[in-house]
């Protein structure tokens, strides 16, 4: 039932329960509907490579609520700032790849 719900509306994760949260699975269909979903997803599923493309892929912001090895990582930096968009500044964003 959850993972039916998070896959029509992403951001439906907030209302589940912690297990939820952290089950690999609901996550993963959360943030393919909205990568903001990340945002309520257990914090381990930060590091995990395939939840976080996916998420920035359909939010770039989602960017924010990736572990630091993987915000360290170049190619996910670009395209969270493409996906945003260019003429914006993503939160928590390194200053020298901030867009004035």
């Amino acid at each position: 039932l959850v993972l039916e719900a998070v896959k029509n509306d992403g951001l439906a994760l907030e209302y589940a329960g912690l297990g939820l949260r952290a089950d690999r699975q609901v996550v993963l269909a959360a943030v393919k509907s909205h990568g903001h979903a990340l945002s309520f997803a257990d914090v381990a599923l930060g590091s995990d490579q395939e939840i976080v493309l996916e998420a920035i892929k359909e939010y770039g912001p989602a960017w924010a609520y990736i572990c630091p090895e993987l915000q360290a990582k170049q190619d996910l930096l670009v395209l969270a700032v493409r996906r945003y968009r260019s003429d914006a500044r993503l939160p928590h964003l390194p200053y020298a790849y901030q867009v004035s």
